[in-house]
């Protein structure tokens, strides 16, 4: 069992945790300049539609400062909170087009094409990540 802590430890350090769980399997951010955070979700391929699981927002040096879990395309708008003065609501997120979201933070509406990516996971799941830059 104490191995078992190491390696899911070791892994959730690279990015490469299992795809089930609390835990975002990879990484949804691209480090950025001062005063500009990074909004990532990250959810399952099945088929040709994602199911999203993940949701977290990240400093300018992609550090992990707030968070959410669940498939929020069945519960939108949501607010995700974070160690920022302001909650993000999460107004859009496209189930089966994957490649758009829509969200506030402090006024601002921050929409379109998210940055985004597929990752195949040990043992072959297939993570889907969007990130997308807001003034924080």
């Amino acid at each position: 069992m104490k191995l078992l802590s190491i390696f899911i430890a070791l892994f959730s350090f690279l990015g490469l945790a299992t795809a089930q769980g609390s835990q975002m399997p990879v990484v949804a951010c691209s480090p950025t300049g001062a005063g500009v955070c990074n909004f990532g979700v990250a959810g399952l391929v099945q088929g040709n539609t994602v199911t999203w699981n993940w949701a977290r927002i990240y400093n300018n040096n992609c550090q992990e400062i707030g968070g959410a879990n669940g498939v929020f395309v069945n519960y939108l708008p949501i607010d995700i909170t974070s160690s920022l003065p302001h909650v993000l609501t999460l107004g859009g997120l496209s189930y089966s087009n994957y490649n758009w979201m829509a969200f506030r933070y402090n006024g601002w509406l921050f929409n379109g094409t998210p940055h985004c990516k597929r990752t195949t996971m040990p043992g072959g799941s297939v993570i889907h990540t969007c990130q997308k830059a807001f003034n924080c």
